[in-house]
């Protein structure tokens, strides 16, 4: 018995109907994923946030065993001055505090200044002393 030959019933690309529902279902499946994206993202950030806040006091501590003097982190008002009603939102310094006054003054060692809080992060200090620490 003879055989016939098979017939190619395609060429080997994609045709645009194939493409378009390709990118319709890789954009449904995106958008599905982006909340738990988001969430990770937030996550991520407020630990960043929490590990800076740490290291600011780890380095205050540090610096004032090396210094043999005061050193404070207080909430920050603008790079060199600190701000009396404890808004942490808007970042904090860290300096060498001569004369114990809890505030940066002119001849006082800067040692850090941390950038502000995303405005999704929210930091409140419950401490009688919510301005600063020493």
């Amino acid at each position: 018995m003879k055989q016939r030959p098979r017939q190619a019933w395609g060429s080997a690309g994609l045709t645009l109907l194939e493409v378009l529902v390709v990118m319709a279902l890789l954009g449904v499946m995106v958008s599905l994923a982006a909340p738990a994206m988001s969430a990770l993202r937030q996550q991520h950030q407020l630990q960043a946030q929490a590990e800076g806040l740490l290291g600011s006091l780890v380095l205050a501590r540090s610096e004032a065993m090396r210094r043999q003097q005061r050193v404070t982190m207080c909430a920050r008002a603008s790079d060199s001055a600190c701000d009396a009603s404890g808004t942490w939102q808007q970042g904090w310094l860290v300096f060498a505090d001569a004369n114990g006054n809890a505030q940066l003054e002119v001849g006082e060692a800067l040692i850090e200044v941390h950038a502000p809080m995303p405005p999704v992060l929210r930091l409140a200090v419950t401490s009688t002393a919510k301005a600063y620490f020493s």
